[in-house]
């Protein structure tokens, strides 16, 4: 399912803050409407009745209010921005699974699909129309049948490499560490120099204005990470180290907001 991006960002902080800090602190709407910057009640409630028109957000009550609760479905269209771990603790099999493609130059728009489809999967690119990914295989041949593309101009095989190529290097030539490396060191100085104890004023705008910003960081990192299994991380991999820190930053929250 496409979502939008400021969709995205209200199912992200929904489940960072966690819905029963949001309902214990009485302050759910004002929480999102600051984020949104919804200047009218109405507003909030018609994009909470779409999001459950969606599937995406059910309702459970307390003895005071009805408070919106994650679906399933809700959670598996963030759970990269907001569940790393998940994939991270995938155990590797030891196959990759490598896509080669033969589209012709004038054929630019089914480029720009497959290229878009590939990094949205998060292949990692190793070299010429050669993409890889230690995933297990999902039926994509499929997805790329669905998308208008000749499925014989797209080859999957699974296997290993021969030869000297190890995974290390492998892993290290097809996806571009040195920016995410960037990307994550930016995400921690944020935080590092922007701490919950540090907002002042109210804890519910003070935390939809940190959110922004904060959002917009780890999105850039977490956009470009693959992902890997943790036998293929890297040396110097900062996802883990970002993961844990935004975790102790939205505990951090929780406290603020329930005191």
């Amino acid at each position: 399912m496409q979502l939008s991006a400021k969709t995205k960002g209200l199912l992200e902080l929904v489940v960072m803050t966690g819905i029963d800090t949001l309902a214990h602190s009485h302050c759910l709407q004002h929480v999102l409407t600051s984020y949104a910057g919804w200047d009218h009640p109405s507003s909030y409630l018609r994009q909470m009745r779409s999001l459950r028109e969606k599937e995406l957000l059910g309702y459970a009550s307390n003895k005071t209010a009805w408070i919106p609760s994650l679906t399933a479905s809700g959670i598996e269209n963030i759970a990269d921005r907001v569940a790393p771990e998940r994939f991270w603790n995938i155990p590797w099999d030891g196959q990759w699974r490598t896509i080669t493609f033969d589209i012709p130059a004038q054929e630019s728009r089914e480029r720009q699909r497959l290229n878009k489809w590939l990094k949205t999967n998060r292949f990692g690119h190793l070299q010429g129309s050669l993409w890889l990914s230690a995933r297990p295989y999902e039926d994509w041949s499929q997805q790329i049948a669905a998308m208008d593309i000749e499925p014989s101009s797209v080859i999957f095989i699974e296997g290993k490499p021969l030869g000297l190529l190890s995974d290390e290097s492998i892993v290290q030539h097809s996806w571009p560490w040195e920016d995410l490396h960037t990307r994550y060191q930016r995400y921690l100085n944020y935080v590092a120099e922007n701490p919950p104890a540090s907002q002042a004023g109210d804890p519910s705008a003070s935390l939809a204005n940190w959110f922004k910003k904060e959002s917009t960081l780890w999105s850039s990192a977490i956009e470009i990470d693959p992902l890997l299994p943790r036998e293929l991380h890297p040396k110097n991999y900062l996802g883990p180290s970002g993961w844990e820190t935004r975790q102790q930053a939205f505990q951090a929250w929780r406290e603020l907001l329930q005191s």
